[in-house]
């Protein structure tokens, strides 16, 4: 049979384990406490050692919020915050990023403290950490049109010319008044040959600049656009509104020579032209291509040819002075050298229609890394070194 428990023994061995139950629950109450403790009241105390450090010892104050950070789970946006803000003044923008990319939802950061954190790295010359904390905030209002434009300042800066179209077209669409980004449109749609396009660009960025200076370059822009259109009696109208508003510029001596040239008045362009390279100490190719092609209309074939051998052999991909070249040198019975230019004049022209192609290509297949390559060569044939390199690093 089986013994039974006596009631007096029943109730201690209850009580024992009544006992190492409350223990272990007090236990795992420590626990939590500690832990809660470890997670948010250490790392509050780290921060604001850190705070008290900044001043006088930013690494060691980067330290401490580097260890609160890692205490808090990667959880505590303030103290990563913080801690990109000391590394930028501490000028490693690698390991900011790098804070950066860890945060949780980005997006959700409060604007103004990303705008301060952009500015102190601008100031130190980190546009890229830049760009990625501004791309971070461009979804947010109330500033989502501050952020779009520190944004595209940055972009600029940093020779982004596609990202750029694309901020451009983002800030006209919460601001259809911003001259700025009319005016890089117009510049991204004139090499492209979109004469329509750049040309109300250009006039929507006339429209609203205030900027004297900015307006100024515009209107020289849009000058050059209707030149490039033939359309010579409105580049004439441009040109005097110009002058008017700007009397003291002497700037536009080239595009006026062209419109000479474009309303059939090649002498007095030839003037204009001739007294402007004597008064300058160094060669201009611009302004020797444009003595060239009034000289061609002139019919002076060999005084062409020296203008425009002197721009072929600075700019070899210049199709526009291999052409007329080859028309200057046939003129004067010398085949061989006008079989050469029109040679080079057909293949360059044929490379810039490939790399406008490729280029509009690229813009929908960014990641085509052969694409990306054959477009970079092609820039590096027309002389845009600097942007051949941009591509083949990956911005």
């Amino acid at each position: 049979m089986k013994k039974e428990i006596s009631a007096p023994v029943r109730d201690v061995k209850l009580s024992g384990r009544k006992l190492r139950l409350a223990l272990l629950i007090l236990l795992l109450i420590g626990l939590a406490g500690g832990y809660y403790w470890l997670r948010t009241q250490r790392p509050q105390q780290l921060i604001d050692q850190a705070s008290q450090l900044a001043a006088r010892d930013p690494e060691q104050a980067e330290q401490l919020l580097a260890y609160a950070i890692q205490l808090s789970g990667n959880s505590h946006s303030e103290a990563q915050l913080f801690r990109i803000a000391l590394l930028i003044r501490l000028g490693n923008a690698d390991e900011a990023l790098g804070q950066f990319t860890m945060i949780e939802q980005p997006e959700k950061l409060p604007q103004e403290s990303i705008l301060q954190l952009v500015q102190a790295a601008n100031q130190r010359g980190m546009f890229y950490l830049s760009e990625n904390l501004l791309l971070a905030a461009v979804s947010q209002e109330p500033e989502r049109l501050r952020v779009l434009r520190n944004l595209l300042e940055v972009q600029l800066i940093q020779g982004k010319a596609e990202a750029a179209i694309q901020t451009s077209k983002q800030i006209l669409e919460e601001d259809p008044e911003d001259a700025t980004a009319w005016r890089i449109l117009g510049t991204y749609f004139l090499p492209q040959k979109k004469h329509v396009e750049a040309e109300q660009a250009f006039r929507n960025a006339l429209k609203y600049s205030k900027i004297p200076q900015q307006r100024q370059s515009i209107f020289k822009q849009l000058i050059a656009v209707l030149i490039d259109q033939g359309l010579a009696g409105q580049a004439r109208t441009e040109l005097e509104q110009y002058r008017e508003l700007f009397p003291l510029a002497n700037d536009i001596t080239l595009q006026e020579a062209t419109i000479y040239r474009l309303e059939g008045e090649a002498n007095k362009g030839l003037e204009l032209i001739n007294n402007y390279i004597a008064r300058r100490e160094s060669d201009e190719e611009a302004a020797h291509h444009v003595r060239g092609l009034l000289l061609i209309d002139l019919n002076q074939n060999e005084q062409a040819a020296q203008d425009l051998e002197l721009v072929v052999n600075a700019q070899p991909w210049n199709y526009e002075a291999h052409y007329k070249l080859a028309l200057a040198y046939r003129r004067l019975d010398q085949e061989e050298k006008s079989s050469h230019h029109q040679q080079l004049a057909d293949k360059y022209r044929l490379l810039r229609i490939e790399l406008l192609e490729s280029t509009n290509k690229l813009r929908e297949h960014p990641d085509d890394v052969p694409l990306r390559n054959r477009v970079a060569e092609l820039y590096e044939m027309f002389g845009n070194e600097e942007l051949a390199k941009m591509l083949r690093d990956g911005n």
